[in-house]
């Protein structure tokens, strides 16, 4: 689990991330980014109901998500508000698929 100062909590800042953030999308995850001025990246995972509509399956593919944003963190080297959303209906996203798409749409963002 992230630390408490790397994750984003606050509905005010989702509704800000989504406002005036910039979106990055890649086979079934979008990253939604804005920069701050905190010093320090914080992340959040969504996994909606849309995309899963069963709770095991939705619970289960916001831990792998959190556990590649997890291991992301360390690399950011933005100060940043940061909002990875998967999209995808059809399956279930691999740890190792994960981490390796979160990297490269972070890197499209020039966040790592």
């Amino acid at each position: 689990m992230l630390s408490p100062a790397a994750r984003l909590r606050a509905q005010s800042d989702f509704d800000r991330t989504y406002a005036t953030g910039t979106r990055h999308y890649r086979s079934g995850v979008l990253l939604f980014w804005r920069p701050t001025s905190l010093g320090v990246a914080r992340m959040a995972c969504v996994v909606g109901k849309k995309t899963h509509p069963r709770a095991v399956a939705r619970n289960r593919q916001r831990r792998i998500l959190q556990a590649a944003c997890r291991a992301i963190h360390p690399s950011i080297h933005a100060s940043a508000d940061i909002i990875v959303i998967y999209t995808n209906r059809a399956n279930v996203l691999p740890y190792k698929e994960a981490v390796d798409i979160i990297t490269s749409l972070c890197q499209r963002a020039n966040i790592i």
